[in-house]
C-alpha cells in the first residue's frame, strides 16, 4: 500500500493548461456610461452660468427653427403660450390689423409670456430651493427669451426649415401665386388626409391632395429632431444646477422640501398643456378663420401628431442622459474605506454605506470593501471624492435591476443658498 503511494504521480500542469506565464502589470479601467459625465464634476459657479446661458441660447434657435417655423409645440406651459400666441396672430391677420402691431403681438406672446408666467415661480424658487437653483435658472430662460426676440427679428427667419416646408402649398392662378389660406393668416397646419380632393376657401388652397400630405413627414422629422436636441439641452441644465422654468418648477420645489417625487403628476400636466396649446393654436385658430377647418380631419394632423411624438422622444432620450431615477450598487476596494467614509460625510453624501472585511484569493490577506447603493447620477461625484483619498482603488458600478426601499435623492444646487 505504502510502495503504491511512492508510485503515485503528482499532477502535471503544461504551459498551454496555465492561464500565463508573463508577467503581470496594472492596468487602469475606466467607464463612463453617464453622459456628460464632466459636468458632474464641480464647477465654479460662473462656468454654470455660463452653460447656463449657452443652453439658453441654443433653446431659442432650436425653438426657432423646429417649433416656431414648423408649427409645432413644445411640451407644458410653453406649448399654451404659444398657441394663444398663434390664435392671436391667426385673428389679427384675418381682421388686417396693422403688420406692425401683429408682428410685435405674436413674439411678445410667443416669447415674452411664458418669462412673464415664470415671475411668480422664480420667486418660490428663491424662497424655498436656493438661490444658486434660481439664479441659473432664470439666466436660462432670460437668455433663450431674449434671443428668441433676436432671431424673430432676422428678415425671412420664418423659412428657414431643416428638413422641406411644412405650410400648405400655395398655386398660381394666372401667373400669380395664391397663398394657402391658413398659411396667408399666419397658422401652419396640415391634415393627415383629406381623400383625394383639392380643398379651396376664398380662392385660397387650403389642402392639396397631392402636394400637402407629405410635408406631415417634414413635420415629424423636426419633431424627432427637436425632442432630441431639447432633451440633450434639458438635460445639462439638470446637471449644472438648474431647470427649464415652467412645471419643472413645481417638480423640484416637491422635491426638494418635500421630499416627493411629482414626476407623474408632471408628466401629465404637460401633456394636457401641450394638447391644450395644439388645440387652441392650431385646430381652434384654425377653424375661426375657416368654418371648413373645424372638420375633424384638421384635427388629426401632423402637428398633433409630430407634438405628441416630439413628447415621446424627449421623454426617452431625456431618460438616457439624465437617468435621474437609476439606481446602481457601488464597491470600493480600498484599506482607506474609513478615510473614505469621513470624506463622504463631510460632502453630505446621504446614502447608507457598509463596510466590511474580505481575504484574498491569493495572499490571503485583509481587504476592506465598501458597498453603497445610489443614484446614478451621484455616481461621478462620488468617484471624484473617493479618488482624492484613494487613486489606486478598484470601483466597481452595477446597474441595479431591482429594489424595494426609499433611496434619497439629493437635487444638484439645492444645498446652496
Amino acid at each position: 500500500m505504502k510502495q503504491k503511494d511512492k508510485n503515485k504521480q503528482k499532477p502535471v500542469f503544461h504551459h498551454h493548461d496555465t492561464f500565463t506565464s508573463a508577467k503581470y502589470r496594472l492596468h487602469h479601467v475606466t467607464s463612463n456610461s453617464l453622459r456628460f459625465s464632466w459636468l458632474y464634476l464641480h464647477h465654479r459657479r460662473t462656468t454654470r452660468y455660463a452653460i447656463a446661458a449657452l443652453i439658453g441660447f441654443l433653446m431659442a434657435f432650436f425653438v426657432q427653427i423646429l417649433i416656431k417655423n414648423t408649427g409645432l409645440y413644445n411640451t407644458g406651459i410653453s406649448a399654451v403660450t404659444q398657441g394663444i400666441a398663434r390664435i392671436v396672430n391667426g385673428i389679427m391677420k384675418n381682421n388686417q390689423f396693422d403688420s406692425t402691431v401683429t408682428y410685435i403681438a405674436y413674439n411678445t406672446i410667443f416669447w415674452g409670456l411664458f418669462f412673464i408666467i415664470n415671475i411668480p415661480l422664480f420667486i418660490l424658487s428663491y424662497k424655498k430651493i436656493g438661490k444658486t437653483f434660481t439664479g441659473l435658472s432664470f439666466t436660462y430662460i432670460a437668455v433663450e427669451t431674449a434671443f428668441g426676440f433676436v432671431f424673430s427679428a432676422i428678415p425671412n427667419i420664418e423659412n428657414v426649415l431643416l428638413f422641406g416646408d411644412t405650410r400648405g402649398s400655395s398655386i398660381l392662378v394666372d401667373g400669380i401665386k395664391t397663398e394657402n389660406w391658413l398659411v396667408y393668416n399666419g397658422l401652419n397646419i396640415i391634415p393627415l388626409s383629406y381623400g383625394s380632393v383639392d380643398v379651396f376657401y376664398n380662392g385660397h388652397p387650403l389642402f392639396l391632395a397631392n402636394l400637402d400630405p407629405i410635408k406631415n413627414l417634414y413635420v415629424i422629422l423636426s419633431a424627432i429632431a427637436f425632442g432630441i436636441v431639447s432633451a440633450a439641452c434639458y438635460s445639462v441644465l439638470y446637471i449644472i444646477g438648474a431647470c427649464s422654468c415652467g412645471a419643472d418648477f413645481i417638480s423640484f420645489y416637491f422635491s426638494v422640501t418635500k421630499q416627493k417625487s411629482v414626476n407623474k403628476i408632471i408628466v401629465i400636466i404637460n401633456t394636457t398643456l401641450m394638447l391644450i396649446g395644439v388645440l387652441t393654436g392650431s385646430y381652434i385658430a384654425s377653424g375661426v378663420i375657416c368654418n371648413e377647418c373645424w372638420n375633424a380631419s384638421w384635427l388629426w394632423s401632423g402637428t398633433l401628431i409630430g407634438s405628441i411624438i416630439n413628447m415621446i422622444i424627449f421623454k426617452v432620450i431625456l431618460s438616457t442622459f439624465y437617468p435621474s431615477t437609476s439606481m446602481v450598487v457601488v464597491n470600493i476596494y480600498s484599506n482607506k474605506a474609513d478615510e473614505i467614509m469621513d470624506i463622504l460625510k463631510k460632502v453630505n453624501y446621504t446614502q447608507a454605506c457598509t463596510i466590511y472585511q474580505a481575504k484574498g484569493g491569493y495572499k490571503g490577506l485583509t481587504q476592506y470593501v465598501m458597498q453603497t447603493i445610489c443614484m446614478f447620477s451621484e455616481t461621478n461625484n462620488l468617484i471624484h471624492f473617493i479618488r482624492k483619498i484613494d487613486k489606486d482603488c478598484m470601483i466597481s458600478v452595477t446597474k441595479l435591476r431591482d429594489a424595494d426601499g426609499n433611496l434619497r435623492v439629493l437635487q444638484t444646487g439645492s444645498l446652496e443658498k
